[in-house]
């Protein structure tokens, strides 16, 4: 949560300094990265830190491996810029692409802290790259007329900092001998992941790329903006309780009425935080981006209101994703996510003809449609009925509802004297304070033991597994 808000100050005081097409150049370059650095890395964090014993020999090659394919990822991504782009844009693409080799490089050091639950060495060295990299010297670079080159040096020195400091702390065992087979074992189950997780990234970094193609620069600044603004809010509403459901459910064993249970609770949960959150920020965007970001982002206003309908049935995959996931459901998921990458960047082609609106519209259209097609198998899978699960959703959708009716009603009683950017939003936030108050008084009220129980065992299980993991 802290680095999601450093994160959020860096990207407003860089948003004021720099265009939306500077945005646009580098959001091209980190698409390509993202995808590289995902299919380089292999899945291997998690099958480190799922592995219920590791030698040091595995650790060893599993580090080599990744330096290779890192090498291997920086030399497809030159050729890719050599032969697909030109220019500035070239230049851009090569010198993002040595931060897939530096995130590839931090990669086991980053999964042996997660393994032995050293959450605060991590999240540390990361809050200390992000500020110092991410911030100070892109902003820096910024106010000295850098552009687009001040985000590319600042996520370099964001992504050394993070290897150097990760390889310092865990101390990785990267020169003991190699265990080959045991390297193999890791890799068959980061392969079978990484299968799962490609159609999600291509998802993401499709449409980015088909947008800046058509549509140009310009256009792919603002498509960004308004889809990096709903992730992040999704990542501070739904933060790492994925990871935390998956382990929670898989300990308890394959038990479908368990599983059903457990769908049910945790997205009642869940969805009563970011279902209103989602429809503050859907109301509040125009305010929020002409205070926030300026002038020149307000394009982006309509953007971000539209793709928080992704945001908002991403929420509810969420829990379905992690459901499936525990239950060994692996072709299903990967089935379902490639149809869903494929489709999406389907959609984002098509809706570029209708300019950035269109494709916005198009991507989120198609990637609601997919989330919803996703929680609606599970259901099947595991008898849920659907009466229960819109009985688990209708307070969140009432507190949704309760907050845009007191935005509307908030928007017809400011006198125009008073009536203002700033005095809204902050009007706005108070209220929308507590509507949320009042709802989660009414949740705990008449759901306290059957949602707060449950998420007090999750909270057991991960005091135990640290005390296991520890031996205290």
């Amino acid at each position: 949560m802290v680095g999601l808000s450093v994160q959020a100050t860096i990207i407003v005081a860089l948003a004021r300094l720099l265009t939306p097409a500077e945005f646009g150049s580098y959001a091209v370059a980190m698409a390509l990265t993202t995808f590289a650095a995902l299919v380089g890395q292999l899945g291997l964090a998690p099958a480190i830190v799922r592995a219920p014993a590791i030698a040091r020999g595995q650790v060893a090659g599993a580090f080599w491996l990744l330096v290779l394919t890192g090498v291997l990822c920086v030399a497809s991504l030159h050729i890719i810029a050599w032969l697909g782009f030109k220019g500035e844009s070239a230049s851009i693409v090569r010198w993002c692409a040595c931060g897939v080799l530096l995130q590839n490089l931090a990669t086991v050091p980053i999964a042996e802290l997660q393994r032995a639950l050293r959450f605060r060495d991590y999240v540390v060295t990361e809050l200390v790259a992000q500020i110092v990299g991410s911030g100070l010297v892109s902003i820096v670079a910024a106010c000295l007329g850098w552009g687009v080159w001040s985000l590319v040096l600042g996520g370099l020195v964001r992504e050394t900092i993070i290897a150097l400091g990760s390889l310092a702390l865990a101390r990785t065992a990267c020169l003991s001998r190699i265990d080959f087979a045991g390297t193999a074992s890791l890799a068959r189950f980061g392969v079978a992941l990484l299968c799962v997780r490609l159609g999600a990234t291509i998802a993401q970094t499709g449409p980015q790329l088909v947008v800046g193609r058509v549509l140009g620069a310009q256009a792919l600044g603002l498509f960004t903006r308004a889809f990096f603004t709903v992730h992040r809010l999704e990542l501070a509403a739904v933060s790492g309780l994925q990871n935390l459901l998956l382990a929670a459910f898989s300990s308890g064993g394959p038990s479908d009425a368990r599983l059903r249970a457990g769908l049910l609770r945790s997205t009642r949960l869940l969805t009563a935080i970011v279902l209103p959150l989602f429809a503050m920020l859907a109301v509040a965007a125009d305010d929020l981006v002409s205070v926030v970001l300026g002038p020149q982002w307000r394009e982006a206003a309509p953007l971000i209101a539209i793709a928080c309908v992704l945001g908002a049935s991403s929420a509810l995959a969420t829990v379905a994703d992690a459901v499936l996931k525990s239950a060994g459901k692996w072709r299903i998921l990967v089935g379902l996510q490639s149809t869903s990458a494929m489709g999406v960047v389907g959609a984002a082609w098509l809706g570029t003809k209708w300019g950035t609106t269109g494709s916005v519209l198009a991507v989120t259209a198609s990637g609601a449609g997919a989330n919803l097609c996703l929680v609606g198998i599970t259901l099947v899978i595991f008898g849920v009925r659907v009466r229960d699960y819109l009985r688990v959703l209708a307070p969140s959708v009432a507190f949704s509802v309760a907050l845009v009716a007191a935005h509307e009603c908030l928007a017809s009683v400011i006198p125009g004297s008073l009536d203002h950017a700033v005095l809204r939003l902050a009007i706005f936030t108070a209220l929308g304070g507590v509507v949320a108050l009042g709802g989660f008084t009414w949740l705990r009220k008449h759901y306290a033991g059957r949602v707060a129980g449950d998420y007090g065992l999750l909270a057991e299980w991960y005091r135990g597994h640290r005390r296991r993991m520890t031996g205290n």
